[in-house]
């Protein structure tokens, strides 16, 4: 379901929207692959204060719509 979003989202980028617009999805989708590493594998020093962090930062950025060109 996930991947098919991403995909979804990505084809959207590619129609009329800022050259940056790709480069940000591919970068929400990296640091979402890397905390579901932290969550998996857990290293000693990933403890939960930074665990909430990481969490409300993901969450905050999903809730924004992706970069669009200018509008009026």
């Amino acid at each position: 379901m996930a991947l098919m979003k991403a995909q979804k989202d990505r084809a959207l980028l590619m129609r009329g929207t800022q050259p940056w617009a790709a480069e940000v999805l591919q970068l929400r989708e990296a640091l979402k692959m890397l905390f579901n590493l932290l969550e998996d594998y857990a290293p000693p020093w990933y403890g939960e204060e930074i665990h909430d962090k990481a969490e409300t930062a993901l969450m905050k950025r999903n809730r924004e719509p992706l970069p669009t060109a200018a509008r009026d």
